[in-house]
């Protein structure tokens, strides 16, 4: 298996926004069925998420990580 990791930024009011970006993130790729060219594909599982103010003080940061479940194709 892999681990993907997308990082996201909102400068918006809040982490209402980061945390609109981060769910449409989520429902696009949890459970989904994934093409990896050479691979027989398994799964992607949402593994976690986090947000925190980045240290400009102005913008959110949100880090969501998936694990890609694979086994190569011999």
């Amino acid at each position: 298996s892999v681990s993907i990791v997308i990082d996201t930024w909102s400068r918006a009011e809040g982490r209402k926004e980061l945390k609109g970006i981060q769910g449409e993130i989520y429902d696009e790729l949890h459970r989904e069925e994934l093409t990896v060219a050479g691979y027989h594909f398994v799964g992607c599982e949402f593994d976690n998420s986090t947000s925190f103010l980045d240290a400009d003080g102005k913008t959110q940061h949100g880090v969501s990580i998936f694990r890609i479940i694979i086994d190569q194709i011999l």
